[in-house]
C-alpha cells in the first residue's frame, strides 16, 4: 500500500517557484536515497522526481512495505541555475495527525442483549487492513435514547481486510442497545 507525501511547491531560498526542478529524497539524516514512486500504483521505485514544469508542484508516494509510517525524509530540490534547497526531516504523509491516513469503514450494528460482563462481537470489511495494524472503533452506546456508560469497545485486524470488533458490558446491569453505526479506522504504523 502506498501513501502520498504532502504536496509541495519547489522554491528557492527566496521563495521563487522552481518549475521542472529535480527533487531527490533521502532517509532523514542520511545519504541513503529513499525508494519513492511517482504514482499511487504501478511503476518502479525511483530516488528522484521532477517538479511540474509550470507550477513547480511535486508529490511522491512511498510504499509501506518499504518504510514505516513514522519514517522521516530529507528532500533536496535542485536546478542547474539555482543552489540546492533542502527540507530536512520532512514528514511524509498527508497532514499527519495520528498516525497517517486511516482506512475506514462503517456499518449498522445492533448487538444482542448484554448482561453485565457479557461481550458481543462483529466483523467489518476494511479493504487494505493488515494483521497487526492499529484499529480505532466508534459506536454510540445508547439504550432507549439514553447514552450508556460502562462499555469497552476494541477492534483488531483478524485476517487481511477484516476487522473484528468486540464490546464488553461493564455497566452493572443488562442492557439492550439500540441499532447504531459502527465506525472503524485502521492505521498501518
Amino acid at each position: 500500500m502506498r501513501y502520498a507525501s504532502r504536496g509541495y511547491v519547489s522554491k528557492d531560498q527566496n521563495g521563487q517557484v522552481l518549475p521542472g526542478a529535480t527533487v531527490a529524497v533521502f532517509l532523514a539524516g542520511t545519504t541513503t536515497p529513499a525508494s519513492i514512486y511517482a504514482a499511487a500504483t504501478g511503476g518502479a521505485a525511483v530516488n528522484s522526481i521532477t517538479s511540474d514544469a509550470n507550477t513547480g508542484y511535486f508529490q511522491f508516494f512511498v510504499d509501506l512495505a518499504d518504510y514505516k509510517i513514522t519514517q522521516l525524509f530529507d528532500i533536496y530540490i535542485s536546478m542547474a541555475v539555482f543552489p540546492n534547497v533542502a527540507y530536512v526531516g520532512a514528514v511524509l504523509y498527508n497532514e499527519v495527525v495520528f498516525p497517517g491516513i486511516p482506512l475506514t469503514a462503517s456499518k449498522a450494528w445492533q448487538p444482542a442483549s448484554l448482561d453485565d460482563g457479557d461481550m458481543a462481537y462483529t466483523t467489518i470489511t476494511v479493504t487494505g487492513a493488515q494483521v497487526g495494524d492499529s484499529v480505532i472503533c466508534g459506536y454510540l452506546f445508547a439504550a432507549s435514547g439514553v447514552v450508556q456508560n460502562g462499555f469497552v469497545i476494541s477492534g483488531f485486524v483478524s485476517v487481511a481486510n477484516t476487522v473484528t470488533v468486540v464490546i464488553v458490558n461493564h455497566s452493572g446491569g443488562t442492557v439492550v442497545l439500540d441499532s447504531n453505526t459502527l465506525n472503524v479506522g485502521v492505521f498501518h504504523i
